[in-house]
């Protein structure tokens, strides 16, 4: 099982890169990072609780290829941190100088 779907990689980061730079600072995203923060920590915890569930029940009911699936979250989580570090190093009151 040590195969690795670089599309599917390249897919899962490109996507992660783009919602999380592009989209995040759009008006979309600040509505709903401002509806998101509204909505307090117990509303927070189960809008994440509902979508792990929703994500897990869709896992099980379309058994989704291995390979690609585990492709596609490796290049995802890639790019999640390439984008909190780089929000690490731009941010104002950033920790590194």
């Amino acid at each position: 099982m040590g195969r690795v779907d670089w599309l599917f990689v390249a897919v899962g980061a490109a996507v992660t890169l783009v919602s999380g730079t592009v989209l995040a600072r759009s008006t979309l995203g600040r509505y709903l990072q401002s509806g998101f923060e509204r909505i307090g920590v117990v509303g927070r915890v189960a809008v994440i609780a509902v979508v792990a569930v929703a994500v897990w029940t869709a896992l099980f009911a379309l058994e989704p290829p291995v390979v690609p699936a585990l492709s596609l979250v490796a290049g995802a989580t890639s790019a999640l941190l390439l984008v909190e570090l780089s929000r690490l190093l731009t941010a104002e009151d950033s920790p590194v100088e």
